[in-house]
C-alpha cells in the first residue's frame, strides 16, 4: 500500500476593487512558503496553486494513496469568514475522507468547521498528519517547535509561464517576484516577522528564484532590520539579482546605511499611519536616499490624509497602493492623479520600456490607473 500523502493548497484574495480595474496590475503571488513546505516532505506533499478560485474536480491531483491523509489550505491574507467556509464546503465534496486543515495568520479566526486550525509553518503538523491524520483536532499552535528546524528550499524551479509577478514592481525589465517570509511556510504572508534564516538559507532561496526565471526580487518582509536588509542586498548582488527593499521603520533604514548600486532597484518606504510623527522621518530618509542616487518608492497606507501624503508623493519615484479596495474612491483618485501629473513620472515610466513584454506590463498597470482617474 502506498504511503499517505498531503495536499497543500495555495490561495490568494479575490480582487474586489470597486474603483475601476486597478487590480489588473496587482501581480500574481507565487506560493513560495508552501513550495518550501512541500520540499521538506519530498514525495509526500503535493502543491496545488488555486490563487483566488475554488477547486474543481479536475484540479485534485492523484495522491499516490487513496485518499489524501489531509488537505492543508493556506488562507489568503484578506480572506473573510465566507471565503474559508466556501473552501471548506467545496473540499468536503471533493475529498470527503481527508482531514481539513486551515493555516495562515488568521486561521483560528476564520476556521469555523475545519478539523484543525493551525498557527505554524506546517512542518510539525505535516509530520503528525502523515503518522496519524486523526491525531490532530481543533486549534493548534506549533510555531515554536516548527522554527527549531528550517524548511527546505526547493530544487525544482517554479512552474514556467504561470504569470507570477510582484505587486509593487510593475514596470521592470526582468520578471519580478514578491518575497515575504517563505521560511515560515503557511505563515509566509504574516504581518509579523518571525524566524531567522541563515545566510546560506537565503542564498539558496535566491538561487532557486533565479533558476525559476526571476531577475528581480521585490522583498515584502515586514519590519526588516537594517542588518538583514544589507545581507539580502549582498546576496542578491552576488547572484546578479535586482532587489527592492522595504522599510516599515525609519530607524531600520538609518541602520542599513544603504549605498547606490546598479542592483538595488528601489527602496520602499512603508509608513504605518498618516500621523505626521510617523511620516516626517520617512520624508527625511527618502530625501537622503535620493541624494545618494537611490530610487525611492512609497507604499501608501489606507486612507492616508492628503496633507500627510503630499510630502511623501513629492519624494517618490514610484507609488504602490496598499489594499486599494479599502480606499475612499475620491481620495485614491486624487492621490494617483496628483502623483502621475507631477515631476514627469508618467513619461519617465514610458521611457523605461525596452520590449513588448515591458509595454504589456506597463499598459496593464496604467489601464487601471487611467480607468480610475477618468471614472465618475
Amino acid at each position: 500500500m502506498s504511503e499517505p500523502t498531503l495536499l497543500l493548497i495555495h490561495t490568494s484574495s479575490r480582487a474586489q476593487v470597486r474603483c475601476g480595474c486597478l487590480a489588473r496590475g496587482a501581480g500574481r503571488p507565487a506560493p513560495l512558503g508552501l513550495s518550501c513546505l512541500a520540499a521538506s516532505f519530498p514525495g509526500r506533499a503535493i502543491l496545488l496553486d488555486l490563487q483566488e478560485r475554488l477547486p474543481e474536480p479536475a484540479d485534485i491531483p492523484a495522491s499516490g494513496a487513496e485518499p489524501f491523509a489531509a488537505v492543508i489550505v493556506a488562507a489568503a491574507f484578506a480572506w473573510q469568514r465566507i471565503d474559508a467556509e466556501l473552501m471548506r464546503d467545496r473540499l468536503r465534496e471533493l475529498v470527503p475522507q481527508a482531514r481539513l486543515v486551515l493555516g495562515g495568520p488568521r486561521a483560528t479566526e476564520l476556521g469555523t468547521g475545519w478539523d484543525v486550525t493551525l498557527r505554524g509553518t506546517g512542518r510539525v503538523a505535516c509530520e503528525w498528519l502523515l503518522k496519524d491524520p486523526r491525531g490532530m483536532n481543533g486549534p493548534i499552535d506549533t510555531l515554536e517547535a516548527d522554527l527549531r528546524t528550517p524548511l527546505a528550499v526547493p530544487t525544482a524551479p517554479l512552474g514556467q509561464d504561470v504569470g507570477y509577478a510582484a505587486a509593487a514592481e510593475k514596470a521592470v525589465y526582468l520578471p519580478a517576484v514578491s518575497v515575504f517570509q517563505p521560511w515560515l511556510g503557511l505563515l509566509d504572508r504574516s504581518g509579523e516577522a518571525a524566524g531567522s534564516p541563515t545566510r546560506g538559507d537565503l542564498a539558496d532561496l535566491f538561487h532557486w528564484l533565479r533558476r525559476s526565471g526571476f531577475g528581480n526580487i521585490s522583498l515584502e518582509t515586514p519590519n526588516l532590520p537594517g542588518s538583514r536588509a544589507n545581507q539580502m542586498v549582498d546576496i542578491g548582488s552576488e547572484q546578479g539579482l535586482l532587489l527592492s527593499v522595504p522599510f516599515d521603520r525609519p530607524e531600520d533604514l538609518a541602520a542599513a546605511r544603504l549605498c547606490s548600486s546598479p542592483l538595488l532597484q528601489r527602496v520602499w518606504l512603508r509608513p504605518s499611519s498618516s500621523s505626521p510623527d510617523v511620516t516626517r522621518p520617512f520624508v527625511d530618509a527618502g530625501n537622503d536616499l535620493r541624494s545618494k542616487g537611490i530610487s525611492v518608492g512609497v507604499r501608501l497606507p489606507v486612507d492616508l490624509l492628503p496633507d500627510d501624503a503630499a510630502p511623501l508623493l513629492a519624494i517618490a519615484d514610484e507609488l504602490s497602493i496598499e489594499h486599494p479596495a479599502a480606499w475612499q474612491q475620491h481620495l485614491l483618485k486624487s492621490l494617483l492623479t496628483n502623483f502621475y501629473r507631477h515631476h514627469g513620472r508618467l513619461w519617465r515610466n514610458l521611457l523605461k520600456i525596452r520590449s513588448g513584454h515591458d509595454l504589456v506590463r506597463t499598459l496593464r498597470g496604467m489601464y487601471g490607473i487611467l480607468d480610475l482617474t477618468l471614472s465618475r
